[in-house]
C-alpha cells in the first residue's frame, strides 16, 4: 500500500524521479523508527522530498491533493511536514541514484561515448522508477548500486564499468557486501527489464 501511493502521488504530482526516492528513503527511515505510517505521513514525505529535490522547478499542487485524497486541509499537510522535519531531527538529505548519474556525467568529461550510455541509463532508470513494482525492488539498495546496475544492463562497455565499480568499492567499509549486493540488484534488474 505504502509504495502504490508513492507511486500514484509521484504520477499524479509530476514529481521527479530523485523526489519519489527521497520519498521513499524518508518512509523506510520512518518505519525503522516505528514510527506508525498512515496516508498524510506519507503525502508529506512525497511534498518534502520535492520540496527538496525539486525546489527550482516545482510546484506543490496542495489543492489537487486534496481533492483526490481524504485530507482535511492544506494546514494539515503542513502541519506533518513540520512534525516530520522534527523526527528526522531536520536531517532529509537523501542521494538518490540522479545524483549519481549527474556524478558520473560530470566525470566522462569530453567523453560523448560514455555520456550516451550515463544519458541512456538514466532514461531507462526514470522509465522504470515509475513503475511500483521497480521501485518497490530497488529502495532496498543504495543509490550508488541502483546506478551502476542501470549502467551494467546498457552498457557494453565492461571496461567503464568495473572501473566506477572499483571506485565506489574504494569507499567502502565492506566492499565484498556491495559487491554482493551489487550484483543481486543487477540481477532483479535483468530480470524485471528484460
Amino acid at each position: 500500500m505504502i509504495f502504490q501511493n508513492l507511486v500514484t502521488l509521484h504520477s499524479l504530482l509530476h514529481i521527479s524521479s530523485s523526489a519519489i526516492w527521497m520519498s521513499i528513503v524518508l518512509v523506510k527511515k520512518l518505519i525503522i523508527q516505528n514510527y506508525s505510517i498512515d496516508l498524510l505521513t506519507i503525502i508529506a514525505c512525497v511534498t518534502l522530498s520535492s520540496k527538496y529535490q525539486d525546489s527550482l522547478s516545482q510546484f506543490i499542487d496542495y489543492e489537487l491533493i486534496i481533492q483526490c485524497y481524504p485530507i482535511q486541509s492544506i494546514q494539515q499537510i503542513h502541519n506533518t511536514e513540520i512534525h516530520l522535519l522534527d523526527v528526522f531531527s531536520y536531517d532529509i538529505c537523501v542521494t538518490t541514484p540522479d545524483h549519481f548519474f549527474s556524478y558520473l556525467i560530470n566525470l566522462s568529461n569530453n567523453n560523448n561515448y560514455l555520456k550516451e550510455i550515463l544519458q541512456q541509463a538514466q532514461s531507462i532508470f526514470l522509465i522504470k522508477s515509475l513503475s511500483y513494482e521497480t521501485i518497490e525492488l530497488l529502495y532496498n539498495y543504495p543509490s550508488s548500486i541502483v546506478t551502476l546496475s542501470f549502467i551494467f544492463k546498457i552498457t557494453s562497455n565492461n571496461t567503464f564499468f568495473i572501473e566506477q565499480m572499483k571506485h565506489f568499492l574504494l569507499h567502502k567499509k565492506d566492499p565484498t557486501y556491495y559487491l554482493i549486493q551489487l550484483l543481486h540488484c543487477t540481477s532483479l534488474l535483468q530480470s524485471t527489464i528484460s
